[in-house]
């Protein structure tokens, strides 16, 4: 899990995505699978059900 710096818990990581996967403090990652996450659309609490279109439901 990652989490906040109140240590609540906020998105799940899979394991095979942890290794190579970018830090907000990191320049590089070396490993030929790197992860970036892209938080553009990225949502928590209690507005996480608007990250899907209701007519996709």
């Amino acid at each position: 899990w990652i989490v906040t710096r109140k240590s609540q818990l906020l998105f799940w990581v899979p394991p095979w995505n942890r290794v190579g996967l970018y830090w907000p403090g990191n320049l590089l990652v070396i490993g030929q699978q790197p992860t970036k996450l892209d938080f553009t659309h990225f949502v928590y609490g209690i507005n996480w059900m608007n990250c899907i279109k209701h007519d996709q439901m």
